[in-house]
């Protein structure tokens, strides 16, 4: 995918030196947007076999090829798709990136739709604001399916764990 991508330029963006979440959540959304013509480039690499695996191919090719770090409260970044696939680890921020950045690509194709959004989680029953974003596939008999390929989440579209708050964000 790398070579399709136009090269690495090495330029890093902070979010915010004191970064609160609507900052990490603002920033998310717009990555996406910024860096959605990226993934058009690599979409066509995805676009092979059954669509409605890809999600599950997403998942597993993200826990195999690309290592978990988590950020600290001090360095919140995005990334362009080649940032994510060139640097050494990558946290929940990028692994959901690339999962939407490329459904959405798909999507833009018309060969397919995926209904999805950014789903901001927290864990804890005292604190409502996110701690964690993951991609949920919405279906139309109302279930949904889970991207979230970070080491706490053993197989492709685990609940568990599951969190206690929630913001669902659909970008149009």
């Amino acid at each position: 995918m790398l070579q399709t991508l136009p090269p690495l330029l090495g330029q890093v963006l902070v979010i915010r030196k004191q970064q609160k979440v609507y900052d990490i959540v603002t920033e998310v959304l717009d990555a996406h947007e910024i860096y959605a013509v990226k993934y058009d480039l690599i979409a066509p690499e995805w676009m092979i076999g059954n669509f409605a695996k890809i999600p599950r191919r997403l998942f597993y090719w993200c826990k195999d090829n690309l290592k978990y770090k988590v950020e600290g409260e001090d360095w919140q970044s995005t990334r362009s798709p080649a940032g994510i696939l060139s640097l050494d680890t990558v946290d929940c921020k990028h692994f959901a990136g690339f999962c939407s950045g490329i459904l959405d690509a798909i999507n833009r194709t018309g060969e397919y739709y995926y209904d999805w959004a950014y789903r901001f989680a927290s864990y804890d029953w005292e604190v409502e604001k996110p701690q964690h974003v993951f991609v949920v596939l919405y279906h139309r008999d109302g279930s949904e399916t889970w991207i979230d390929p970070v080491p706490e989440v053993a197989y492709f579209n685990s609940h568990h764990p599951s969190p206690v708050y929630w913001w669902d964000k659909r970008l149009a």
